[in-house]
């Protein structure tokens, strides 16, 4: 098994792991029982990670890129235009970020 995601709380690996078998990618949280001995308070825990089989790396971790492009704010194209951030790429040149 190999880690696609390191660190961050259990809320946002498990936030991971679902949205990777949401695309038919075998995931599991590891870490996340030591993580709750802190307590309630969702701390950044380099222990939590989500690992996925050593043949879904790359589909994972280009799930993963999909996911964080859409999550970001809207994005400045190289030709220069504004492009809202459900967008993947530039609708005037086609351009990615």
């Amino acid at each position: 098994m190999i880690a696609v995601h390191v660190g961050g709380s259990v809320a946002e690996a498990e936030i991971v792991c679902d949205s990777l078998l949401a695309h038919d990618i075998p995931a599991r949280v590891e870490g996340a029982r030591n993580a709750s001995i802190a307590g309630q308070i969702p701390l950044v825990d380099a222990s939590v990670k989500v690992v996925v089989a050593d043949a879904d790396v790359a589909r994972a971790r280009e799930v993963l890129r999909h996911l964080e492009r859409r999550a970001r704010l809207d994005w400045v194209c190289g030709c220069g235009e504004r492009v809202p951030a459900s967008f993947d790429s530039c609708w005037r040149c086609g351009g990615v970020p």
